[in-house]
């Protein structure tokens, strides 16, 4: 199965979208269309644990939602199309099931045509979760929700984006030009989140320096400017304005941080690389 994930926060909550086909409060499009997609799914939940969020995508539309060309806020198997979001499939699954590639116990989940999706019922008890894309045309990734309550309820306003082939020749032009490509098939985008201003933060792993910026020699990092996930500066030693990165850590298990000066974060849970997915990830409080 060909996985794309994706994982972060986003923003509001809605009614469009439920667990069932008899959830909907659909509007009338032709008095509503411009704001059918506002919102995000509503996210219920029964003895579980929901997640639900919005497909985004990267590069050159980074940050701008995935949606089919006439959206109607229904779901894609009501709409009965197979483009966009249309042609994804989202599940939901542990950690432990994405990191050693059997999927197990995994909850496949529903999307709509405005790119929003919602997995019902996650086992409660998980408190580390990955949810997965699978589609056409798309590079397997691994989006990460970490630190979730253990008790039944939803994760809501989770983001998932959409790794293309072409926005993978997009980066790899930023990064070298007309040069060899360096392998982009596998790795982290890491967002990070601090209480204050945003500041320059380097990736590290395992508490070593900051891992270096040329993408040809792994374990490598380089960094995004003003658009979350959008351009890369191949000079930067340390994010920008949106506080991203890109980083390919290297084999083996590991602690995934972020350096700057007076302090050093970690996301709070053991990490790998995976062969041919690209994982997102949060790392908090840096």
């Amino acid at each position: 199965m060909r996985w794309l994930v994706v994982l972060a926060l986003a923003s509001g909550c809605a009614q469009i979208l439920g667990l069932e086909d008899t959830k909907f409060d659909q509007k009338d499009a032709a008095i509503d269309a411009p704001g059918i997609c506002d919102g995000a799914p509503a996210c219920n939940s029964g003895t579980g644990r929901s997640v639900c969020g919005q497909i985004y995508g990267l590069g050159a539309t980074a940050g701008i939602p995935l949606r089919t060309a006439q959206p109607t806020g229904m779901f894609c198997a009501a709409v009965g199309i197979k483009t966009g979001p249309c042609a994804l499939a989202v599940t939901g699954m542990s950690l432990a099931s994405l990191f050693d590639g059997t999927g197990a116990g995994h909850v496949d989940g529903t999307v709509d045509d405005c790119g929003r999706f919602v997995i019902p019922d996650l086992d409660a008890g998980l408190p580390d979760v990955a949810v997965v894309l699978s589609g056409i045309d798309v590079r397997q990734s691994a989006s990460l929700v970490i630190g979730r309550e253990t008790v039944s309820g939803a994760d809501k306003d989770v983001e998932a984006f959409a790794m293309t082939d072409a926005v993978a020749a997009e980066w790899a032009t930023q990064l070298v030009g007309s040069g060899p490509a360096p392998d982009l098939s596998a790795g982290y985008l890491i967002r990070y989140t601090s209480t204050g201003a945003q500041m320059p933060i380097s990736v590290a792993r395992d508490g070593s320096s900051a891992l270096t910026n040329s993408p040809m020699t792994p374990p490598w990092a380089v960094y995004f400017g003003a658009t979350p996930f959008g351009t890369i500066d191949p000079t930067a030693t340390a994010t920008g304005a949106s506080g991203t990165a890109l980083a390919v850590p290297g084999a083996g298990t590991f602690s995934l941080q972020g350096v700057r000066v007076g302090r050093r974060c970690s996301v709070p849970v053991s990490l790998q690389q995976l062969a041919n997915t690209l994982i997102f990830v949060i790392a908090k409080m840096c």
